[in-house]
């Protein structure tokens, strides 16, 4: 019979990458780790634990100081760990997608959190972040389950997390209106990445940097503030589109200036139609992704905006792309416009 746990033994240093790493996805057995008394492990390294998805219960040594990428991601059953006050760093994907992951302990020594080190842990509801703590990376909460953070860099509600003037995390419980704190200056990556019942958000004149911070919040309503447009439909920085409110909209239309949209802002956006202005230069990458809604795109644009990969990736029902008609040879030879031939047509703008 296959053995369904296993015990470190004390002279172990570092438990290596792969080691117990499930390369067949379905039949590693392992449910439970133990160590035997051991002052020696020191790191566990990147992918050690990857897909061990019967893991159930694993009690890491005090001495463990490092936990490397990918060292944890995907044990599906995995719903309690105590991280040991030894542990000054959790890496980049360390804990991806243990999506059982109710519970999670951290150590009072620990001094970064990297990003998406808790990306898709949809049962883990409360946090605590120690107070030594002193970096947490973007995205290292995104597309979890939080609601509250406690701790250091917590807001006073527990339902943001500003690390030196820098919107890392907003809960995924907040409802209505949300105004962002005075004093912060970069909105970073996916930070209200997919809430669901968020309906407005107003900027404060602190922000300064935006960095992908709205995609996938398809249900909001309007942006109020430093950088928004005066419909309150869209926030436009240094003519680049940073967000939209597509709630009771069916049909978008850039507004004239714009000459790039932030990379995957329209994903699953509901709309059935977007207007490109005449100034858009530049389709980023994934920007429909996955609008399955997307029938129709006009594009103002004498010269083909350049396209990124995946621009319309999941855009099933797309079937017509409007172009001056001056132009449709050159878009229908354009990179990447190129795959939409069939589906460009003339029109007097």
């Amino acid at each position: 019979k296959t053995a369904t746990s296993a015990t470190i033994h004390k002279v172990t240093k570092f438990i290596s990458t792969n080691a117990f790493y499930d390369y067949t996805k379905t039949t590693n057995p392992i449910e439970t780790v133990t160590f035997e008394s051991n002052d020696n492990l020191k790191q566990i390294c990147n992918d050690a634990f990857y897909r061990c998805k019967n893991l159930k219960e694993i009690v890491l040594p005090k001495s463990v100081k490092t936990i490397g990428k990918y060292a944890f991601q995907h044990c599906k059953t995995l719903r309690h760990i105590i991280l040991p006050n030894s542990v000054t760093e959790i890496s980049d994907y360390t804990f991806q997608a243990c999506n059982n992951l109710e519970e999670i302990y951290l150590s009072n020594s620990l001094i970064t959190i990297k990003s998406m080190a808790f990306h898709g842990c949809s049962s883990l509801k409360q946090l605590t972040i120690p107070e030594s703590v002193s970096s947490i990376k973007s995205r290292a909460f995104f597309n979890s389950g939080l609601e509250y953070i406690l701790g250091k860099f917590s807001t006073p509600d527990n339902q943001a997390v500003i690390v030196n003037d820098d919107l890392i995390w907003v809960s995924r419980d907040i409802q209505g209106e949300f105004t962002i704190a005075d004093g912060v200056k970069i909105l970073n990556h996916h930070c209200f990445g997919y809430l669901k019942n968020i309906v407005s958000i107003t900027i404060p004149d602190s922000v300064e940097t935006l960095i992908s911070p709205f995609i996938g919040v398809r249900n909001i309503l309007a942006f109020y503030g430093k950088y928004t447009t005066s419909d309150n439909r869209a926030v436009i920085k240094d003519n680049i589109l940073y967000g939209i409110a597509p709630n009771g909209l069916t049909e978008y239309i850039i507004p004239e200036g714009v000459k790039s949209a932030q990379y995957a802002l329209f994903y699953a956006c509901g709309l059935t139609s977007v207007t490109l202005p005449a100034s858009f230069e530049n389709l980023s990458e994934e920007l429909f992704k996955s609008s399955s809604t997307l029938e129709k795109i006009y594009s103002k644009a004498i010269v083909p905006p350049t396209f990124a990969v995946n621009a319309f990736k999941g855009c099933k029902n797309l079937s017509t792309i409007y172009v001056p008609t001056s132009s449709v040879d050159a878009y229908k030879t354009a990179d990447g416009w190129s795959d939409y031939a069939n589906y460009i047509v003339g029109y007097d703008f």
